[in-house]
């Protein structure tokens, strides 16, 4: 595998390694349900609102957003290669 290529496996039981190869543990489901809809998504960008619709819609959209950000601030940390997970720090008004 190249740099920046992630392995994930969504069939059987969830599988991810680095583009070293290494493990990369998940234990989140609502992490593991993230990183498959980015990685199923090929590049293509995912809004917070669209992500907080989907893995936490019993949420107000305050408390929604604040779950995706500690979401992605652990994927971040686990996964430690930006060109896996890109995030734009854009801000709609």
């Amino acid at each position: 595998m190249g740099k920046g290529t992630a392995k994930i496996s969504l069939l059987g039981p969830f599988e991810c390694a680095s583009a070293t190869g290494d493990e990369i543990s998940v234990s989140s489901k609502k992490a593991r349900g993230v990183l498959a809809y980015l990685a199923l998504a090929r590049g293509k960008p995912a809004s917070r609102d669209q992500l907080v619709s989907i893995f936490w819609p019993d949420r107000g959209m305050q408390q929604g957003r604040q779950s995706l950000r500690q979401c992605l601030s652990s994927l971040r940390k686990l996964v430690d290669d930006s060109d896996v997970i890109a995030v734009s720090y854009t801000h709609l008004t």
